[in-house]
């Protein structure tokens, strides 16, 4: 039997997090910190660890937030536990149950549907688990939850690899959403004075290499690898120190110190055991290592590394090549002697380019991860499966603010609900998608080009657009309609989603290749804000696509005087509750788009070469489920606003885009411009594109 959740005097709804453990740890950390971040106003958090508080538990308690402990011993199954988690999710009736590491996630599910929680999260934090290295009972587990893994609402993974490696392995969720790690670029920043500190700590001579390794004492962060290659490079550089730190990782691990030996590595090597000063410690750093050779998801050590400014070399193990991109090295895992070889290459090439990279590092991270960004995600997909299971919440605000209309985005996020375009078969898709970009200049994109859709609702345009590209971001205003694009898009890894207005987009200024706004722009209260918006963020001579309703300048005053009554109609219909404006909408395509459109293709079948001079020509080839959705956009939007094709071109001029030029045909109007402020791009761009034409 479903519970109804319950919500505190202020009427947040509360979510309970479920952790094997808060002893210290990646999933541990990655826990806290985003409980730091996450927006408290809308939702009640507390935390639950399976054993004890432990240490992340008092740091927890020390942001406000309740933590209980089971008790549970690790390894042995305890019904007094859970009994306890019952009775606790009976008592706080929590609206949703997260869970944490797999052990969790079992216990999550069996006593989270006993007690009726309405939504159940689990969180997997690993890609490849080589279970012959972990206890039975672990690869007992794993197995259960690969076969049980329907039942819960969501399955997150903070890694494509782990999402990958899960799928293949058997795991079938109903969604399966990639959220990655985040870090504290405020805490994990470049600084001058840690290395100062880490030489009399350590008594390092004059010149020293410091090369860190931050992971505990585990089968899959693979020492062994990394002690084989430390010998490499101590052989060719003998000023390079290696400095470890980690739980378990301090000279009374008999199998540690052995390594070291074994590999002669003597006093070039500092086993530091649990250390408390990350920031400080990692930031002393000249090089930063992962050398896992298995089951490494999204590694915080390299993510906090690269944020203070420290380049990385790491194993290919989950999402560590994607994160590092091109700012460091990536090696094959278990490859002692390629690992040795990156490390002697970054090291042989100097402190100023090491510092370069590591520029590049903390810029990457601030672009990609930073904490309050995932945090943020978190929050837009915790309102919105809130809003999926309990339609009663419909009316509450799912939506950021910013230039924008808050009906509009409601309205929006009302449409694309409805209309998530799967109906649609691919080709119909695919001919309104040539339809808008026919002007794109794909051949001017350099290889695994990085942009962004403004608005992009369903995600329609992008299933077609992230295949061409590196990566692409997907911005919206609207919860509702950002949670139908991630589950239009869940085959294309490469999109990343974001809660965000025109004017809010968390991307660095000057950081895209391309970009495209298409329909979204008059819809917005200031539309050359939001097109200056867009601009900012292009690198120079980098496309923008854009598509803004037409003033209908190249129609004849017959047909001016069609739109004009029927905008009279809009205006009206916009301001009805949802249900009549839908209803309206629906009637509106059935009796108005459908005939005129048929009509265009009847005409065009009888030889007529002119027809798009009949109102709605466009529609002619276009399914009914387009109609239907356009008619709900067009009559149900109070806000749009209309321009001549000179008033287009002024606008994106005074953005900032030049060589700007119009799609002949429809729907209009459809252009592109180039940011301006390098005619040397502009010109090598214009000979790629003629070249590969």
């Amino acid at each position: 039997m479903r519970q109804v959740s319950q919500r505190d005097g202020d009427g947040r709804d509360r979510i309970i997090h479920l952790i094997s453990t808060l002893d210290v740890g990646g999933a541990q950390a990655q826990l806290a910190k985003l409980l730091g971040y996450l927006d408290r106003g809308r939702f009640q958090h507390c935390v639950v660890s399976m054993t004890d508080i432990g240490p992340v538990g008092d740091h927890i308690q020390g942001l406000g937030i309740p933590v209980y402990g089971l008790g549970m011993k690790r390894t042995v199954p305890s019904l007094r536990a859970v009994w306890r988690l019952w009775r606790l999710l009976r008592r706080e009736r929590p609206a949703i149950l997260q869970t944490w590491l797999y052990h969790a996630d079992l216990l999550g599910l069996v006593v989270g549907k006993a007690a009726g929680v309405p939504i159940l999260l689990w969180n997997v934090r690993c890609s490849s688990l080589d279970m012959q290295h972990y206890p039975w009972l672990t690869g007992v587990v794993f197995r259960m939850l690969s076969r049980l893994s329907s039942f819960p609402t969501l399955v997150i993974s903070n890694s494509y690899a782990g999402r990958s490696a899960h799928l293949e392995a058997g795991y079938r969720p109903r969604r399966f959403e990639v959220l990655p790690n985040g870090f504290e670029l405020e805490r994990f920043r470049p600084d001058p004075c840690a290395r100062g500190k880490l030489d009399v700590e350590l008594g390092l001579p004059t010149g020293a290499v410091v090369i860190g390794l931050v992971a505990r004492y585990d089968p899959m962060k693979d020492h062994a690898t990394f002690f084989a290659a430390a010998r490499k490079v101590l052989a060719r550089h003998p000023a390079a120190r290696f400095v470890l730190c980690g739980e378990g990782v301090s000279t009374g691990n008999a199998e540690l110190t052995a390594m070291v030996e074994r590999h002669g590595l003597g006093q070039s090597v500092h086993l530091l055991g649990l250390r408390h000063d990350l920031p400080t410690m990692t930031a002393a750093f000249d090089l930063a290592c992962s050398s896992s050779s298995f089951g490494e998801g999204f590694p915080n050590a390299v993510g906090e590394a690269m944020a203070c400014g420290v380049p990385c070399v790491v194993t290919n193990v989950g999402d560590s090549a994607e994160i590092v991109g091109g700012t460091g090295r990536i090696v094959r895992p278990g490859d002692a002697d390629a690992f040795a070889e990156a490390l002697s290459e970054l090291i042989a090439c100097g402190g100023e380019a090491r510092a370069q990279l590591g520029k590049e590092a903390r810029a990457r991270i601030t672009q990609r991860y930073d904490i309050v960004t995932v945090a943020r995600h978190y929050d837009e997909l915790y309102a919105s499966l809130r809003r999926d299971a309990d339609p009663g919440l419909a009316g509450r605000p799912l939506a950021v603010e910013g230039n924008i209309d808050p009906a509009v985005v409601q309205g929006f996020g009302d449409e694309w609900t409805r209309f998530d375009q799967r109906p649609l078969a691919e080709n119909d898709l695919r001919d309104m998608f040539n339809d808008f970009f026919s002007i794109f200049p794909w051949g001017v994109l350099p290889p695994d080009a990085e942009g962004y859709d403004v608005g992009c609702g369903s995600g329609r345009w992008a299933r077609f657009v992230a295949p061409r590209v590196g990566r692409l971001h997907c911005i919206d205003p609207s919860a509702p309609a950002l949670a139908v694009a991630r589950r239009g898009l869940e085959r294309h890894p490469n999109c990343l989603f974001h809660l965000a207005s025109v004017d809010d987009m968390p991307l660095a200024d000057g950081s895209m290749d391309f970009g495209y706004a298409l329909g979204v722009l008059h819809h917005l209260p200031d539309p050359e804000a939001g097109l200056r918006s867009c601009v900012s963020k292009l690198k120079a001579g980098a496309p923008l696509l854009l598509y803004l309703y037409y003033a209908f300048d190249n129609r004849p005053r017959w047909f001016r005087f069609t739109w004009r009554v029927s905008n009279v109609f809009r205006q009206a219909i916009s301001r009805l509750p949802y249900t009549l404006r839908y209803g309206l909408s629906q009637l509106i395509a059935g009796t108005v788009y459908y005939p005129w459109a048929r009509l265009a293709l009847l005409l065009e079948r009888l030889g007529f070469t002119n027809v798009a001079v009949v109102p709605l020509a466009w529609y002619r080839r276009r399914n009914f489920y387009t109609m239907r959705t356009d008619a709900l956009d067009r009559f149900g939007t109070r806000l749009e606003k209309r321009f001549s094709a000179q008033e287009i071109a002024c606008m994106m001029e005074r953005a900032g885009l030049d060589r700007i030029s119009f799609s002949p045909s429809m729907p209009f109007w459809c252009a592109v411009g180039y940011k301006k402020g390098a005619a040397d791009i502009g010109k090598r761009a214009a000979l790629r594109e003629s070249a590969t034409s």
